[in-house]
């Protein structure tokens, strides 16, 4: 059941932040292509087990993708949410240090996930 509940949370989140960065698309348009990812990923982890992990895996997901989604557009625009439009300055090392951090949140959540099922 957590396998079916973190993996798809971080690897669409990580896939949503990474896809706003990338794409110079409408922030909606990167909201559904993440959650359609988000919800391909949940229902396969979620297999895994049970119905009820399918469930998870698959809201997981969709919560995972727009978080994401949204956190890349913040970081693209902060005045967004009403941070003072300066921060904008330094657009290129957000970017850069929450790239870097999405990427080691997966790698350190897949190699936990891979420990707990060789244990």
């Amino acid at each position: 059941m957590i396998i079916a509940m973190s993996a798809p949370f971080v690897l669409a989140f990580v896939t949503g932040l990474l896809l706003s960065f990338l794409i110079e698309l409408s922030v909606s348009y990167v909201v559904m292509i993440s959650i359609v990812f988000g919800i391909c990923v949940g229902i396969s982890f979620g297999a895994f087990v049970k119905f009820h992990s399918v469930l998870a895996g698959y809201f997981n997901g969709i919560v995972g993708a727009m978080m994401g989604a949204m956190l890349g557009a913040v970081v693209k625009d902060p005045t967004l949410c009403g941070l003072p439009a300066d921060a904008a300055a330094n657009m290129i090392l957000n970017t850069t240090l929450f790239s870097l951090f999405g990427t080691s949140l997966s790698i350190l959540t897949f190699w936990f996930i891979n420990y707990s099922l060789k244990v």
